[in-house]
């Protein structure tokens, strides 16, 4: 796996090292949530620059795109679980549940697998495609290994809901079909299942099939 890693010596002890690193908020600037000392705990880090240059990066990596609406992020990230009520097509296996698998089906058209890696309430959901049959592209097999991310926040009297299908860039050859697809379930279906409770998954049927799906 790539990373970057870098590394430094000083004279004091390794205990007082790693005490300086748990004192997060003392060496990281930004808006810092939660303890950052204890086994098992989460705590968030929010910096709007940070931010921006993240979501730049997602950008050139993935297809993203975003809406806000006026319910809480809790309803928000509820409405993205409830995956069969905004997205067409049969779906079998919990979407609700941190590391339960589900698939999704239509016709022969397709068919992918994804386990949810990632369910933290009120913030956010991240599912891992294991396995797909994409029909109507040479390689059907495209969607394997990318991750499709559902984020929210809360900002002022409003909830940004931001997705991201990390590995579908403009050079996989699905990319306008599929785009074109989540565009519609995300902003459309999903959106007006969070603002009214009733989404609208089935109107993109209409469409040609592999747009549609």
């Amino acid at each position: 796996m790539q990373s970057y890693t870098t590394e430094f010596a000083v004279e004091q002890t390794p205990e007082r090292a790693l005490a300086a690193i748990t004192d997060v908020r003392a060496w990281w600037s930004g808006n810092i949530e939660g303890p950052t000392d204890e086994l098992d705990a989460e705590f968030t880090y929010r910096s709007r620059e940070t931010t921006t240059n993240q979501r730049s990066l997602m950008t050139m990596q993935s297809y993203p795109t975003e809406f806000t609406v006026e319910q809480t992020p809790e309803r928000a990230l509820a409405a993205i679980t409830d995956v069969r009520a905004w997205w067409s097509g049969n779906i079998e296996g919990p979407t609700d549940e941190l590391d339960a698998e589900f698939t999704y089906r239509y016709q022969d058209i397709h068919c992918s697998e994804q386990r949810i890696t990632e369910l933290v309430p009120g913030r956010r959901v991240v599912w891992k495609v294991l396995d797909a049959y994409v029909g109507f592209a040479d390689d059907p097999r495209e969607w394997v290994g990318t991750e499709i991310r559902f984020e929210v926040d809360r900002a002022g009297d409003r909830t940004n809901v931001r997705f991201s299908h990390i590995g579908l860039t403009p050079d996989v050859e699905c990319y306008e079909q599929c785009s074109s697809a989540w565009g519609y379930y995300i902003n459309t279906s999903l959106k007006r299942l969070i603002a009214t409770d009733q989404g609208a998954p089935n109107p993109a049927e209409n469409l040609e099939p592999e747009v549609a799906r």
